[in-house]
């Protein structure tokens, strides 16, 4: 059987954690290195799900609007990069050049046809989202291509690998051993560097998302919101129930209240008209 944990008791003078308190709990109570287990299980989910959950479908459709049109557009500058590069082979008389020769061709071409693809798609997705004409239509469409967004973005560093790859290679063939060694341990440096930077601020955001909306304190709370909400639409559509009915009835009664002046105002008419013929 699966051991359920109470969950801790809110600060002395409060009814309920509150969203920021639950964060600053976490932050303290749980190591750097479980933080970063933490973020690797969330980061194998889609964050755009929980965009829809935290920020609604109208905003989340504006921001896979807005990546979709950066990852569209870096992604046409470097087709201009790799199109040269893709038709454009090494000439080189050395037989020892043959094979950088060709890595250069092929993954050229591989980046180049990868980043037409990220364009195409891209396009697609833009217009596509805008022909959700309704919020259910829009959140099932965000939901069902949430991991086709994120493979998008895998395909788009790909692409740029690849051509890193094709750089090195034309490297070789051009340059000396000496040069090409300090351009790789310098590349290798700053692509380290960069690998660490974004690990920490990609684990950062997805540890607080755990947090958010995994964690038992977080998801005790977003479920006590969310049935706080259907409570309030519940009401707020009885509310509206109401004011429909009385609003109906109010209109019945300015109906029949027209209905009765016009009745009386066609009496006064028969009677003004039955006494100017007996003066006759």
């Amino acid at each position: 059987m699966t051991r359920v944990h109470p969950l801790p008791p809110p600060p002395s003078g409060q009814a309920e954690w509150l969203p920021d308190q639950i964060l600053d709990k976490y932050m303290q109570e749980i190591g750097y290195a479980e933080q970063t287990m933490l973020s690797l299980k969330v980061a194998t989910e889609s964050v755009w799900k929980k965009q829809v959950i935290a920020n609604g479908p109208y905003e989340t459709r504006d921001k896979v609007k807005n990546f979709m049109v950066n990852i569209g557009l870096v992604s046409a500058l470097m087709l201009g990069v790799t199109f040269s590069s893709a038709l454009t082979p090494f000439m080189s008389e050395d037989p020892a050049d043959a094979m950088p020769a060709s890595v250069y061709a092929v993954f050229s071409g591989m980046s180049l046809v990868m980043s037409l693809a990220v364009v195409v798609v891209s396009v697609i997705y833009l217009v596509e989202i805008d022909n959700c004409v309704t919020e259910r239509d829009l959140v099932d469409f965000i939901n069902s291509n949430a991991t086709i967004i994120d493979m998008l973005l895998g395909l788009f560093c790909v692409s740029v690998i690849f051509i890193m790859v094709a750089a090195f290679s034309g490297m070789w063939i051009n340059y000396g051993f000496t040069e090409f060694m300090i351009v790789i341990c310098v590349s290798g440096f700053l692509a380290l560097l960069v690998g660490v930077f974004a690990a920490i601020i990609a684990g950062h955001n997805r540890f607080r998302l755990w947090v958010r909306f995994d964690s038992p304190l977080g998801k005790d709370l977003f479920e006590k919101l969310r049935a706080h909400e259907s409570k309030e639409l519940a009401r707020l559509k009885q509310e509206l129930e109401f004011q429909t009915r009385e609003l109906t009835n109010l209109k019945d009664l300015l109906e029949l209240k027209e209905l009765k002046d016009r009745m009386h105002a066609a009496g006064d008419d028969r009677k003004s008209g039955n006494g100017g013929k007996g003066a006759v």
